[in-house]
């Protein structure tokens, strides 16, 4: 009957740890719903903001993984390293912040992709501190 009560109680705490695992993708959700606030999403996972850069000038349909792929061969971040900005609407707002490894990374992106050429647009990479 203990074993039964143990498993129970495994059971029961289930739940309660796939609902702590999505508490950041919600609250990332709800930055990206208010706009501004995603960039400081971006940057918690960063040292004070200084391993991201933000690109700016995005068409609305660009994708996390395009974004990605615009800095192939640096060494991004084990987790979140593309975080799409969202305006107040919900939509794209045009904006993604790319959290590095390092700051020597990230300082090493912002120089050599500072007016990168992109679907007939030129985008802005700029350190992003939040």
């Amino acid at each position: 009957q203990q074993h039964q009560q143990q498993q129970h109680h495994h059971l029961q705490q289930q739940p309660q740890l796939q609902a702590q695992q999505q508490q950041p993708q919600r609250a990332q959700a709800a930055f990206g719903a208010f706009g501004a606030g995603i960039g400081a999403g971006a940057a918690a996972g960063a040292q004070a903001g200084t391993h991201t850069v933000k690109v700016s000038n995005l068409p609305s349909s660009a994708t996390t993984n395009e974004v990605r792929q615009l800095f192939n061969g640096f060494v991004l971040a084990p987790s979140n390293a593309v975080v799409m900005g969202m305006s107040a609407f919900g939509t794209p707002s045009g904006e993604a912040y790319v959290t590095f490894a390092n700051a020597q990374q990230a300082s090493i992106a912002a120089a050599t992709r500072r007016a990168v050429p992109y679907h007939g647009r030129v985008l802005s990479v700029t350190p992003y501190s939040g």
